[in-house]
């Protein structure tokens, strides 16, 4: 199982860097891959591209790898993660804003446990029947 995160900077490096430690640590607790992929919008002033990704790239580990798109100038919320999507495969999307902080220990690993227990839209029906039975 493969999961993509996907996180984009807009300023704020701190939080962006705090979101990369917590999804750090939480990986050395999974038995599968994450790719985080980190969009660039823009960063604040002083902060140069090549600091962000040697800072952001110290928190790669054997289930985490780290990849950093410098989007060259704010592409929008939509455009940042889509540009992520397009680049990698996997079994899993998440998109997180790098403000969040997560209080519970495990937390990648119960979504995860979610996902594969829930019914994958993939196999859902686009359109019911009027008896409820699904469409090709």
């Amino acid at each position: 199982m493969k999961l993509l995160i996907s996180v984009l900077n807009f300023y704020k490096e701190d939080l962006t860097f705090d979101i990369i430690n917590q999804i750090n640590k939480e990986s050395k607790l999974l038995n599968f891959q994450i790719t985080l992929c980190v969009g660039v919008n823009i960063l604040s002033d002083g902060v140069t591209l090549d600091y962000f990704k040697k800072t952001c790239f110290k928190y790669r580990n054997k289930n985490l790898d780290i990849k950093v798109f410098d989007n060259k100038g704010n592409i929008g919320f939509g455009a940042g993660h889509n540009k992520a999507f397009k680049s990698f495969t996997s079994d899993y999307f998440l998109i997180l804003n790098n403000d969040i902080n997560f209080y519970e220990s495990n937390w990648i690993g119960n979504l995860m446990n979610c996902c594969k227990d829930a019914v994958g839209l993939k196999n859902a029906p686009h359109f019911l029947n009027s008896d409820g039975s699904g469409t090709p």
